[in-house]
């Protein structure tokens, strides 16, 4: 499972915004009104696409071979907790219920057709009788919700997702496999 939920920082925003965006300018964030700013749509589209590229990753791993299940050792505030876990399956997982969590049954649609099974938008605008433009824009809101709601949900940056230290939370685990530190 995921660590617990956070906010997306600066620094998170500023690795994932593009750089030539025409609202942040490759800064991440949006200033608004009394002095106050916002995480910047592409920021979140930016989360999205990495967490989909680990997706495609850790989904042509599972398919080579069943995975490594490894000891994983969490330090929590009073106690220690050990378990064993397959990250991989673990993380295919999380992504998958952020989707059924946080989208529609339209927006599921999309995501499942376009981003699960590759199917391309003249594919998709066919399946879904939506046109071009429209198509499009239902791509960009499911990229913005999903990458927020993965961001809160620890999913993004994989480093810390499979790494095995989580300094936002405290949390320190470490991850062997077979005797060796993996």
């Amino acid at each position: 499972m995921a660590i617990a939920a956070r906010e997306i920082t600066q620094g998170m925003a500023t690795a994932a915004a593009a750089p030539y965006c025409a609202y942040c300018h490759g800064f991440g964030s949006r200033p608004l009104r009394f002095g106050k700013s916002v995480t910047c749509n592409c920021v979140l589209r930016g989360v999205f696409r990495a967490c989909m590229r680990r997706y495609e990753e850790v989904t042509e791993m599972v398919g080579q071979t069943c995975g490594k299940v490894c000891l994983e050792v969490y330090q929590g505030h009073a106690k220690v907790a050990l378990g064993y876990g397959n990250k991989n399956a673990e993380y295919r997982a999380d992504v998958e219920l952020t989707a059924l969590r946080v989208l529609t049954a339209d927006e599921l649609a999309l995501f499942k057709l376009h981003f699960l099974a590759g199917i391309d938008w003249h594919g998709c605008c066919r399946k879904l009788k939506l046109d071009r433009g429209n198509f499009f824009h239902k791509v960009y809101v499911v990229e913005r919700k999903m990458g927020r709601a993965l961001a809160e949900a620890g999913v993004y940056p994989s480093r810390t997702y499979f790494g095995g230290v989580f300094l936002e939370t405290g949390q320190v685990g470490m991850y062997h496999v077979m005797g060796r530190a993996a």
